[in-house]
């Protein structure tokens, strides 16, 4: 009777034994480039921006070996099979292995130490100590940039045409607040890419505003500051052509580019008395050329969640310089524009 309380707990152990060891396999160093020293995959994938998820083919005992070990028998006493996948069914609560299937033809690489990742043709080229699967990427196509800039515009030539040639009728004696800066958008259409650069159209538009108390016409009050409070505001509205000297297909830090078109400056005088506001346009033509610094030059990560967030391929940092001549001189709002922003490729 006390000898069979010690053959079932011995029969039980036995057959756990037997189990694990039907499970266990070697493992070949296998490259993607990366070598490989687990005999089993991380049954799910992080997702941390640059990782692919898991797409339900990556499980337990995905890959087991690539040499032909013999492994102890089971219990029908047949050979544990190798590199296949394994699925187990209950049979009277005892597990039998069932039916297999192989994941990866070990025989065309019999010969060799390092082979290619059943997972390479979708992208995988790393694996990291922490079961990390790092896919390539393909980034979107790019086709279009908008840009938002900030510049210093001083309107020198810009006077009054009633009083032209007087000291009181120029720009800056009745604006006196003239130190906001004028905001531009731009947006872009990149149709024509070549190995020496990318050409396009753009359109955009700004805003200007400065303030003034204005001054008197009369001698008598020469002297004294009206109480009125003149605003006004400028909005060009432009198209032209650009050109972005971004060589290649590759990433490159710096891209600088030149541009030109026409304008047309739409103002309003606004006062804050009873008398109605003024309106006006001007044509012009602008000039201009910069420097573009891409942000996301040295971080491939940020670029790749952008890109598959929001679409947006590159960040860049403007600085330019544009030369606006009138073609009016009735309203002449040549200037100098200095300015700096943004631009956005998607």
């Amino acid at each position: 009777m006390l000898k069979g309380y010690f053959i079932i707990p011995a029969f039980f152990c036995f057959c756990l034994t037997l189990s694990a060891s039907a499970l266990t396999s070697t493992t070949s160093n296998i490259s993607v480039p990366a070598r490989l020293a687990q005999n089993t995959f991380d049954p799910q994938i992080e997702d941390n921006g640059f990782l692919e998820e898991d797409d339900g083919s990556l499980t337990g005992d995905e890959f087991t070996t690539t040499e032909q070990e013999s492994e102890p028998a089971s219990e029908t006493q047949e050979p544990a099979p190798t590199g296949t996948k394994h699925s187990f069914t209950k049979d009277n609560g005892r597990q039998q292995l069932g039916p297999s299937r192989k994941i990866f033809d070990w025989e065309r690489h019999s010969n060799q130490s390092l082979v290619p990742h059943p997972f390479a043709e979708k992208g995988l080229v790393r694996i990291n100590r922490d079961r990390h699967y790092f896919y390539r990427v393909e980034l979107s196509e790019q086709r279009h940039a908008a840009s938002l800039r900030f510049g210093k515009f001083s309107p020198e030539n810009l006077e009054n045409p009633d009083q032209a040639g007087q000291v009181s009728g120029s720009f800056e004696q009745n604006y006196d607040q003239t130190e906001n800066p004028m905001v531009l958008f731009d947006y872009e259409w990149q149709y024509w890419r070549s190995p020496i650069g990318k050409v396009g159209v753009k359109a955009g538009t700004g805003v200007y505003l400065a303030q003034g108390n204005g001054h008197f016409v009369s001698s008598t009050n020469s002297g004294l500051v009206p109480r009125e409070l003149f605003t006004f505001v400028a909005f060009p509205i432009s198209a032209g052509a650009i050109y972005r000297m971004h060589l290649g297909k590759d990433k490159q830090l710096f891209v600088p580019y030149a541009e030109g078109g026409g304008s047309m400056f739409a103002f309003a005088e606004l006062r804050d008395d009873d008398k109605p506001p003024k309106f006006g346009a001007s044509p012009a033509l602008y000039f201009g050329g910069g420097l573009a610094i891409d942000l996301t030059y040295f971080d491939y990560l940020s670029r790749v969640q952008l890109d598959r967030e929001y679409g947006i391929n590159a960040v860049y940092l403007n600085l330019e310089y544009r030369n606006v001549i009138a073609l009016n001189q009735k309203f002449d709002f040549s200037a100098d524009l200095m300015n700096a922003g943004f631009t956005l490729e998607f």
